[in-house]
């Protein structure tokens, strides 16, 4: 694909001469478009990573409903929680179109709002955060993901056994490339 632009340069009154850019953009072109293919790839691949981790969530839940134990079903609704909080990036990516990192405020507040809802039992469940608002890369977000949701898990099985209330204070920084993460 070449393309032209003629620009119009007057040299004196009755003179007016042309001067001519060609300019090939078959490469550059060519270039964007593979770029283009491989962004709706990516999303694409996302996307069914995300779909597939809720249908696993949704197998999970229906065998739930098949088990008497509470202990059991306990543990099988953790699973979907661990789960959840993996497809939360995958959706995440999906969304917002960037597909190298994630927000770290955003991210931390959906598993909040997840662990909320595995939580809905406790009727005055506070979860705070103060998380810095920076992006973090999809290979520290999945662990990091994990473990903040194994933590609040852990926090509300344990600090909280009369199942009325608590407060549960989310504080997570970054400093010197490091992650600074603390719970109580």
């Amino acid at each position: 694909v070449i393309r032209q632009h003629m620009i119009p340069i007057a040299m004196g009154r009755n003179e007016t001469r042309c001067f001519l850019v060609l300019h090939d953009c078959t490469r550059e072109s060519k270039q964007q478009q593979e770029l283009l293919v491989k962004n709706s790839i990516i999303k694409e691949v996302h996307h069914r990573v995300k779909n597939n981790m809720q249908i696993i969530i949704s197998l999970l839940n229906l065998q739930k409903y098949q088990i008497e134990d509470v202990n059991v079903r306990k543990s099988l609704d953790e699973s979907q929680s661990r789960i959840k909080a993996m497809s939360l990036v995958h959706e995440n990516l999906y969304v917002t179109g960037n597909f190298s990192e994630i927000n770290i405020k955003d991210y931390t507040n959906l598993l909040i709002d997840n662990v909320k809802k595995h939580y809905s039992y406790i009727p005055n469940l506070e979860i705070k955060d103060n998380v810095i608002d920076d992006f973090i890369d999809l290979d520290t977000a999945i662990p990091l993901g994990l473990i903040i949701n194994e933590m609040i898990i852990n926090i509300i099985k344990y600090a909280f056994p009369n199942k009325i209330e608590g407060i549960v204070n989310i504080n997570l920084k970054l400093k010197d490339d490091q992650i600074i993460f603390q719970l109580k």
